[in-house]
């Protein structure tokens, strides 16, 4: 029997929260494993209907994991394992905090690579979520093609997105795209400014844009996920994409696509850039993430568009299979080899 302490924010209202969460599921999925989890979080609220209890001498604890910001990471006196999501490359500020760790735990190869400075023992581990959904085995589109992009995320580039949107149709054609929002007077003005930007056309030639609040009728109403994310990080919206029956469009340089077969999703073509972001305090020399261009997203939602046969195959085999894909038992062995289980 193993015995494992997690120090995470697995209770947060977060991406990093749900993560944790499911991580402790993959672990507690492990036969001969049990895990006795600590909520470490910075937020003042949490979700206390998520509770993991168990009570275990610490003394026969046999390896401390933590999913926390690196300088948060500790040494302890357990097999001390720290799980890092690098958002992009060449920024090796964390390193000081995983060396001395006995290894980090990532959610691809290209996450490793960009990691393979900041500690000598990196394992690489399928990313899963604890998620049910009513999946309708019937799920296809109807005449009107629903792309949508489910994070508010400022790396999301939805600036580009809607830019290569207002590109690529205009108010005769059967396409709406869906975005995610927690202030929809805001993005009216935003989308009112990117409609200036493009110039397009007068204020009724443009195609439809849907604002959703509730991420969950998003995924149930829309048809395929767009993830084009500048960073390096896993999008837990992505892998929820599979369990509504949704193709995702991902970026061919992102962690993502490693794990997406060809079947169930869209690769879009893309490439390493200098990372430019004006919110951000401190940017090191030369650290890169990842872009696209408007013209080859706008090439890529008119092909999707026009060819919705290719489109109903997707969603045809994510309803028969491919929703299972980051289910918690198909992680689970990645997570036993790394940690040697």
């Amino acid at each position: 029997m193993s015995n494992i302490l997690t120090i995470s924010p697995y209770k947060e209202f977060s991406s990093v929260g749900e993560k944790s969460f499911n991580l402790i599921n993959c672990l507690n999925a492990i036969d001969g494993v049990q895990t006795v989890n600590v909520h470490y979080s910075s937020q003042e609220q949490s979700n206390e209907k998520i509770n993991i209890p168990f009570e275990i001498n610490e003394d026969k604890i046999d390896a401390c994991i933590m999913y926390l910001d690196p300088e948060k990471f500790v040494k302890t006196k357990y097999n001390s394992i720290g799980v890092y999501e690098p958002s992009t490359s060449g920024n090796y500020m964390a390193a000081g905090y995983t060396k001395y760790l006995d290894s980090l735990i990532v959610y691809s190869e290209k996450q490793k690579s960009i990691c393979k400075n900041l500690n000598e023992n990196i394992l690489v581990v399928k990313p899963s979520v604890n998620f049910n959904s009513k999946l309708n085995p019937t799920k296809s589109i109807d005449r009107t093609v629903k792309f949508y992009i489910p994070s508010v995320e400022k790396t999301a580039n939805i600036d580009r997105t809607v830019k290569a949107y207002f590109k690529t149709f205009d108010s005769s054609d059967n396409v709406t795209l869906g975005i995610l929002s927690d202030n929809p007077n805001r993005e009216i003005q935003r989308f009112d400014k990117i409609k200036n930007e493009c110039s397009c056309g007068g204020g009724d030639t443009y195609p439809e844009i849907v604002l959703f609040t509730d991420i969950k009728d998003m995924h149930e109403q829309c048809n395929c996920s767009i993830d084009v994310d500048s960073s390096y990080t896993i999008n837990t919206s992505s892998l929820v994409s599979l369990k509504f029956g949704n193709p995702v469009i991902c970026l061919e340089t992102s962690s993502i696509q490693e794990w997406l077969p060809e079947d169930v999703c869209y690769r879009l073509s893309s490439h390493e850039d200098l990372v430019v972001d004006e919110q951000r305090k401190f940017i090191c020399a030369g650290e890169k993430w990842q872009m696209f261009s408007i013209i080859d997203m706008s090439n890529m939602m008119r092909s999707i568009y026009e060819n919705r046969v290719t489109l109903r195959e997707k969603q045809d085999r994510i309803v028969k299979g491919g929703h299972q894909l980051f289910d918690t038992v198909n992680s689970v062995s990645s997570l036993e080899e790394a940690l040697c289980f």
